[in-house]
């Protein structure tokens, strides 16, 4: 639970450094936490060389942090 309705989501990945990309736009590096993403469906994908691609359904909740592993 985070502080007020604000949504977050926080994304890691083993190894680091993995891409990020939220709604088919890159948003930067794992690990990292994403603020005031908008509460609905989201797509993320996570890709590094030498690696097979990662894609993940989620849906953020008002008040809440979201973690991605």
């Amino acid at each position: 639970r985070i502080k007020g309705q604000k949504t977050e989501l926080f994304v890691t990945s083993i190894p680091d450094g993995s891409l990020i990309t939220l709604d088919g736009d890159d948003v930067g590096v794992t690990p990292k936490t994403i603020t005031d993403i908008t509460t609905s469906e989201h797509e993320v994908e996570l890709q590094k060389g030498g690696y097979g691609k990662k894609t993940i359904l989620v849906r953020t909740v008002p008040g809440y942090k979201l973690i991605v592993e």
